[in-house]
């Protein structure tokens, strides 16, 4: 199976956004690739606020998640590889998801029993 954590994303930025909400990402700003206003970062982190009206652009695709925003009055381009995000959820009640980054469960898991797979056993479910 392909990874789920583009797909799980976009899902809970809808959602929020949906809800009437604000939706945050938290992210991994040390991670190679991400491209961020270094003025922001704390304790390598960055908070992003991706509220439709507060930015322009957004693409969250299989590889990364891309949007334009200003910072400061500067107009940054931002690009957060999937391995960089950390968590989606609402500025308002922090309910959305937060990735697991040592197991997303997206990967290598064991098809259940009699699933057609080669492996068999219970149905394994992880937290992501």
């Amino acid at each position: 199976m392909i990874a789920n954590k583009s797909y799980l994303a976009r899902a809970y930025n809808d959602w929020i956004v949906d809800s009437g909400c604000t939706p945050y990402l938290m992210v991994d700003a040390e991670q190679e690739g991400v491209n961020v206003p270094e003025d922001f970062v704390q304790d390598g982190k960055i908070i992003l606020n991706v509220k439709p009206e507060a930015i322009r652009d957004l693409d969250i695709n299989y590889d990364e998640l891309t949007f334009r925003a200003t910072f400061g009055g500067e107009e940054w381009g931002i690009v957060v590889p999937m391995d960089a995000l950390m968590a989606v959820y609402a500025m308002e009640d922090g309910r959305g998801i937060m990735f697991n980054q040592d197991n997303e469960g997206d990967e290598g898991d064991e098809p259940p029993e009699g699933s057609g797979g080669k492996k068999s056993g219970k149905p394994k479910l992880r937290l992501v």
